[in-house]
């Protein structure tokens, strides 16, 4: 958990926004093998925030059908869809 997933979790709080329900989600496919490990994730909406490091695995996270957001710009317009 680094600083910037800290300060997005604390945003989030402030925003009115659920805070995440885990950190360092390892998504795994159908037969479980882990296919994107998500910083923040809120499992039930399928929405979560990657890192640049965690960047190569983003198309993964989408086509598994998860809207993902990378800096805490994105946090407000990623929530209002859901």
């Amino acid at each position: 958990f680094d600083d910037i997933s800290k300060r997005i979790a604390d945003e989030c709080k402030t925003r009115g926004i659920p805070v995440p329900e885990e950190a360092g989600y390892e998504l795994a496919d159908a037969s479980g093998g882990v296919i994107a490990e998500i910083e923040l994730a809120w499992i039930e909406k399928k929405i979560g925030f990657m890192t640049e490091d965690q960047a190569a695995d983003i198309e993964n996270a989408k086509a598994s059908g998860w809207k993902i957001f990378t800096v805490l710009d994105e946090i407000d317009d990623t929530f209002k869809e859901v």
